[in-house]
């Protein structure tokens, strides 16, 4: 949203929200703290090399990120797990992920393998009706769920594009608006 504020100041995030013109450059990558479990047993993920942080792709969170706006939810289950998850209906009754839902599965897959979050991937039989399908994308990992959570929010009325976005390189912008719009949109024209 466009503050009246940032609007008198000319700022260059209103620039760019205004027109669509980037104003240049952006972050290739995102750091995401690490975030420990409570209980030491739990914490079997970690950043690489001893780092305090995982260096993520721009582009591949990005793509992430939009399908968790239009589709995802965040779920803390105690002290013992912290899941995004990414819900998708799709026609058809096939017993694997097909389409966009088959995109999500791809660059939730991409973000697993970085080590942040182990993923799950499951056809849920009894939303299956009428010859549609109901994907659930689960990513569990308390690091990610506490950097989105508090950047793009929680439920369906809390969440919001993040202000880092604006920092990002064009083509993450593009890929970010590109995935809410095929996990919950429409595109005319």
């Amino acid at each position: 949203f466009i503050t009246s504020e940032e609007q008198r100041a000319g700022s260059r995030d209103y620039y760019w929200r205004a027109t669509g013109k980037h104003p240049g450059g952006g972050a290739e990558t995102v750091d995401i703290p690490f975030v420990a479990y409570e209980r030491a047993h739990r914490t079997r993920r970690r950043p690489p090399d001893g780092a305090s942080s995982w260096c993520l792709d721009t582009l591949t969170l990005a793509t992430w990120l939009g399908y968790y706006i239009s589709e995802g939810s965040g779920a803390r289950l105690g002290t013992k797990g912290f899941k995004l998850g990414i819900c998708q209906t799709t026609p058809g009754e096939d017993e694997v992920p097909t389409g966009t839902t088959a995109h999500m599965v791809q660059v939730s897959e991409a973000l697993a393998r970085t080590g942040i979050a182990s993923l799950s991937v499951r056809r849920s039989r009894r939303w299956t009706r009428g010859g549609r399908n109901a994907w659930s994308i689960t990513l569990a990992s308390k690091s990610l769920h506490a950097w989105v959570t508090a950047r793009a929010g929680f439920g369906s009325h809390d969440k919001r594009i993040p202000r880092e976005v604006f920092g990002w390189t064009r083509e993450a912008q593009q890929a970010l608006m590109d995935a809410m719009i095929a996990g919950d949109g429409h595109q005319a024209g």
